[in-house]
């Protein structure tokens, strides 16, 4: 992904309502997409609370009254300035080198923990969290090791060769990405414990 891509602001989106499972008590949900840059999102408290004002505006008007989320937010982090740079100019295999590598293949950042309670609290109760971190590593490592053991082999060869074209399209993002999730695994690292990254479905209450 070019600098220029990486600079530019990213919209925020409302997908919803939308149908849930019942299991959740809920029939109907907003759901919403926060997609920020990274220099900006470690500090977006401003930034998300706008957001959080318009999903109320939404909310209201589609008389939905509670949002079921699942969403990653970092436990641990690094300075952003750091962030950006390189992960060639990071110390290999430190926490800086799979989050500048996490910044290069997806070009976005996760809210922090406690930021989008602080920015909803006047408008969403939170009335349920589970922690589905550990179920998603769990996940994540079944899913690296089959990748590998399968890319490998002379199955493998069909499936390199099928994504040429992805690669001569995107031939710096591609194998850029595909060495964050299979060489370095800082996809699967960040929700390593002790994960900077935890994945929390919550279940919030409009308060209007």
């Amino acid at each position: 992904m070019s600098t220029s891509v990486l600079s530019r602001p990213l919209p925020v989106r409302y997908h919803g309502p939308v149908s849930i499972p019942a299991v959740y008590g809920v029939s109907r949900a907003g759901t919403i997409l926060l997609a920020g840059q990274t220099r900006s999102a470690c500090a977006a408290l401003p930034e998300y609370r706008r957001d959080v004002e318009s999903t109320v505006r939404r909310s209201h008007r589609q008389r939905i009254r509670r949002c079921y989320l699942s969403g990653a937010f970092r436990h641990r982090t690094s300075d952003p300035d750091e962030i950006m740079r390189h992960p060639l100019r990071c110390p290999s295999g430190s926490d800086v080198y799979h989050f500048a590598r996490l910044n290069r293949s997806f070009g976005g950042w996760y809210p922090t923990l406690g930021q989008l309670e602080r920015c909803a609290s006047e408008y969403f109760e939170l009335i349920e969290e589970v922690d589905g971190t550990e179920d998603y590593r769990r996940t994540a490592e079944e899913w690296l090791q089959r990748s590998r053991k399968v890319l490998a082999s002379w199955h493998g060869v069909k499936i390199w060769l099928e994504s040429l074209p992805t690669w001569l399209r995107h031939p710096i993002q591609y194998p850029t990405m595909l060495w964050c999730m299979l060489g370095s695994g800082s996809w699967n690292w960040q929700f390593r414990p002790p994960a900077p990254t935890r994945l929390l479905r919550r279940t919030w209450r409009y308060r209007g």
